[in-house]
């Protein structure tokens, strides 16, 4: 007993709560960085889809650990990007010798990195119920399968419920133009429209609208081993469920440009979801003993690439964790890891600039500016040089 208060125990060091392929990259860089006791625990009310996802290569070289995620899944290699307008008539594309970027199953990513955290020594539980508790001066207190948990600090990458984030003091709601929902279709590799001599059909080339039926809206063509993946942003009002007409009329740019067949609206499933795109930057990324990672910091760049910021803020909030943990006041030492990522991360978040109306001429025809989009979306570079 010091100054009339106990010590209460704490069953863990750092629980990291969600279950994005960054969630487990945090709790595999804690436990190797020095970390005893660090648990990972799934939230039962969040889930994240299985769609292919656009990944920088530069993921696996943000932690020597990480080198081993690269071989322990199937990435499909990406040496260029072609952009279509609705004219079947325009179009112009960019192909570069070495892969500027990998095309993956988030599942499969999650699935494997799990597998690594698991190995270093990470304990990983799967809940039915989780219930965060308000924190106090020793740590924060939740509940799991009605189960009492003490852990020093938490590290959040998944959507909690609004009671839960209410306790820790994250803002219950986004800035208005945050959210983005995201509609997606999958379609099996049979569905292609035979050889492209662009390369699409193995996957080489990303097919993407930048202003898909004049609304400024962008959609991409990713392949994986198995699937065609189309994928539509829109604005957050547009309807949870489809059939959607902006993947369709997405689909039918495809069959104009003979990439591929137009969907069948009759058989073709649509799903949706709601993605925080630049949200870092208007969101506090720390709350009460807390660091928000990933989706639930809103790291998700403006191109909807989510898997290397997202695994960036998940590697960053693990060495600001690891050095916390020793300091006097914990909730102060969290601190630097406000002030790190907007240094580094900020402007690879905001992306090239979304409104490209009056630059589409200028892409079409100039194979530089073309070049430098490309490399911006694929690659998270500057357009302006």
């Amino acid at each position: 007993m010091m100054g009339g208060m106990v010590e209460l125990a704490r069953d863990c060091d750092v629980m990291v709560l969600g279950d994005h392929p960054c969630t487990y990259v945090a709790a595999l860089l804690l436990k190797q960085g020095g970390v005893a006791r660090v648990q990972h625990v799934t939230i039962p009310t969040d889930a994240t889809p299985n769609r292919a996802v656009l990944v920088n290569p530069k993921l696996f070289e943000l932690h020597k650990s990480l080198a081993r995620w690269r071989d322990a899944q199937p990435l499909v290699p990406v040496h260029g990007m072609r952009f279509l307008s609705d004219d079947p008539a325009t179009s112009s594309q960019h192909v570069a010798d070495e892969p500027l970027a990998y095309v993956a199953r988030i599942g499969d990513l999650t699935q494997t990195v799990r597998q690594l955290a698991e190995q270093a020594g990470v304990t990983l539980l799967t809940p039915a119920t989780l219930e965060v508790h308000r924190p106090d001066p020793q740590g924060v207190q939740l509940s799991i399968d009605g189960v009492a948990k003490r852990a020093c600090a938490l590290v959040v990458g998944g959507e909690l419920p609004a009671r839960d984030k209410r306790c820790l003091g994250i803002s219950a709601n986004w800035e208005q133009g945050v959210q983005r929902r995201v509609c997606y279709a999958e379609l099996p590799r049979k569905r292609k429209r035979g050889s492209s001599s662009s390369g699409d059909a193995e996957g080489s080339i990303v097919s993407m609208s930048l202003d898909l039926h004049g609304t400024l809206q962008w959609a991409w063509l990713l392949s994986t081993d198995d699937a065609y993946h189309l994928i539509v942003e829109q604005p957050p009002e547009a309807p949870e469920r489809s059939p959607s007409p902006s993947v369709h009329e997405w689909s039918r740019v495809l069959a104009d440009h003979q990439v591929l067949d137009a969907i069948d609206p009759a058989a073709a499933v649509i799903a949706s979801s709601l993605m925080p795109v630049t949200g870092a930057l208007s969101h506090d990324s720390v709350a009460d003993r807390t660091l928000l990672i990933g989706p639930a910091g809103g790291f998700v760049s403006a191109c909807l690439e989510e898997a290397y910021p997202c695994c960036w803020s998940a590697a960053h909030a693990a060495e600001v964790l690891t050095e916390a943990l020793g300091q006097p006041l914990l909730q102060d030492a969290l601190d630097r890891y406000r002030a790190c990522w907007r240094t580094n991360l900020g402007l690879y978040l905001q992306g090239p600039q979304q409104n490209l109306r009056f630059l589409l001429p200028m892409i079409y025809r100039n194979p530089a500016m073309t070049a430098r989009l490309v490399e911006a979306i694929l690659a998270g570079r500057n357009v302006v040089r």
